[in-house]
């Protein structure tokens, strides 16, 4: 390939890429828009007395309501006798590399 493919592949996809990018943009206006749009056609419908209803509600019931998203939470559960595999791998490839043999860490088939 020469210069003049390199230059025509490099705006081929650096207009799929503004494509893509200007198509994200446009949607998450759209998106607004009309969530906007949405909001204020429910305050035409409920009416000034409801609307002012909904103001004078406790702030506790309001601090009760969930967050909308995703949430996660870790636990951890040890078992008995259970060796981490960070450390199993440790003590496989440990051996490998050492300089000089251990005397007091090499077992002998009476000590098992």
């Amino acid at each position: 390939m020469n210069i003049k493919e390199y230059m025509r592949w490099n705006k081929r996809f650096s207009l799929v890429y503004a494509f893509g990018v200007w198509s994200m943009i446009g949607t998450y206006a759209l998106y607004h828009y009309k969530k906007k749009r949405e909001k204020a056609a429910k305050i035409q419908e409920k009416g000034v007395e409801e609307e002012l209803q909904e103001d004078i509600l406790p702030l506790e019931s309001k601090a009760e309501e969930r967050k909308p998203g995703f949430h996660a939470g870790h636990s951890i559960a040890y078992k008995d006798n259970f060796v981490p595999y960070s450390t199993r791998i440790y003590n496989f490839v440990n051996p490998l590399f050492r300089s000089s043999p251990d005397t007091t860490s090499t077992r002998t088939s009476e000590d098992k």
